[in-house]
Order: C-alpha cells, then structure tokens, then sequence
C-alpha cells in the first residue's frame, strides 16, 4: 500500500512521468517498475522516489550524472535550462506542488545512489 506522501507525489508527477513517455503502456510500466523498485529497504523517501523515477524514466543518465557528481538538482531536474519544454514546465510545477504540501524535491547523490541500484534492479515486460 502506498503511503500518503507516495501518494501525494505520484499526484504531483503524473503529468511529467506520462510527458516523459507518451504512452499509457509506458505509464503502466512505470508505475508498475515505480511500485515494486519502492519495496527496497534502503530507497529514498516518497516524494524523492518517484521524482528520481520519473526523472530516469525520461533520461537515467542525467540521474547517474547527479549520482557522479557531474551536475547538480537544477541540472538533474531540467529547471536550470532556459528554453522549456513541456516536460520541463512540468517537473517544475510537480516540484512546486510537492513544495507547497512540505515535501520538497531535494535528493542528494546518495539518494540517487539508492533509487538506481532499486531502479535498475527491476524489470517489467509488457
């Protein structure tokens, strides 16, 4: 069962996980993949693990990146680039929504670390 802030934050970045890869396959997948990496017992907290999983189902290298090191939170969420796209736009208003509930979007290298050993250690076929 989810807890009230996985669920709060999967409210949050619905729009942006579905952005990400336009497909309701895709979402199920995800969600799916989202759910069974969470079982972990060393994973991030709600709100960080499904803003990492939707960052990585767009593109896991740039949550690897984060994970090295080699960039930082506004590199690894999109909200330092000056031309928006929609998925862009959409991790921010995911980001200011979790903001206004208490529950900010602020992963550390660690919490990357976590979120893709869970991450990659689970597969879901259609």
């Amino acid at each position: 069962m989810d807890t009230p802030e996985f669920t709060r934050a999967l409210e949050a970045w619905a729009e942006a996980a579905f952005l990400a890869r336009e497909s309701p396959r895709e979402m199920k997948r995800f969600l799916n993949r989202l759910r069974f990496a969470n079982t972990g017992p060393t994973t991030p907290d709600g709100p960080t693990m499904v803003g990492l999983a939707v960052l990585a189902h767009k593109d896991r290298r740039r949550v690897e990146a984060f994970r090295d090191g080699r960039i930082g939170l506004e590199a690894l969420s999109g909200t330092s680039r000056n031309d928006q796209d929609a998925f862009a736009e959409a991790v921010e208003r995911a980001m200011a929504a979790l903001r206004s509930d208490g529950l900010p979007f602020q992963p550390s290298p660690e919490d990357a670390r976590a979120f893709l050993d869970a991450w990659t250690a689970v597969t879901v076929r259609a």
